[in-house]
């Protein structure tokens, strides 16, 4: 499809060759639009049109909602997720490879850094489940 039409004129006229601009533009119909049927983002999730997800409200939406809501979320899960692991590493560092036979008791410092950093993902997917 051509952007730009000439218009032709008549012979011998004075009049200077015009150029209309065509304007080509994607409407993307929303399956659900009324609260009643149900919320936006579960409406654009269901839809079987991929096309959805090039429109500039819908790519503004999503991300406007990660922004708002997502991004504090696993943010904090990854921030706990990377403390666990290193608090993990020094347990079984201090544990398991150096081992001395005077020390029988387990780092109780470490053993609830690791209660701790367990009670967050514990907590977060209980709720998920609870939903």
């Amino acid at each position: 499809m051509k952007d730009v039409v000439d218009i032709k004129v008549k012979p011998g006229s004075k009049a200077k060759v015009k150029k209309l601009y065509k304007i080509s533009y994607q409407l993307n119909l929303l399956t659900s639009m009324s609260s009643e049927d149900g919320q936006l983002m579960s409406a654009i999730a269901e839809s079987d049109e991929l096309a959805i997800f090039n429109c500039d409200v819908v790519r503004d939406c999503i991300d406007y909602k990660w922004q708002k809501f997502g991004r504090l979320v696993h943010v904090r899960g990854l921030i706990f997720h990377t403390i666990y692991i290193i608090v993990l590493s020094l347990y079984i560092k201090v544990e398991y490879l150096h081992i001395t036979v005077t020390q029988k008791v387990p780092n109780k410092s470490l053993l609830g850094g690791i209660a701790v950093c367990l009670i967050y993902p514990l907590l977060y997917d209980g709720t998920q489940m609870a939903k």
